[in-house]
């Protein structure tokens, strides 16, 4: 089997939730709006939104928002 067959092969992970949509549903309106914005805005680092939200006690990795970003999360299916 090659590489390509393999990664065909590979299951497609359902039934979970995007890490960056569970946040989101248990922010407040401003903290959302905010986020969004956040998200959007692509002079602002994943990173730097993973430190601001690790800060208030948010855990969400830059390379969850990263996928989020790309639309590679279930967000986008």
């Amino acid at each position: 089997m090659g590489l390509m067959d393999e990664f065909r092969a590979e299951p497609v992970r359902t039934g979970t939730y995007c890490r960056v949509k569970v946040v989101r549903d248990h922010l407040n309106v401003d903290d959302l709006v905010d986020l969004d914005d956040a998200m959007r805005d692509p002079t602002i680092t994943a990173a730097a939104i993973e430190r601001v939200l690790k800060r208030k006690g948010i855990e969400l990795s830059a390379n969850s928002i990263t996928r989020h970003r790309r639309r590679e999360c279930t967000c986008a299916k």
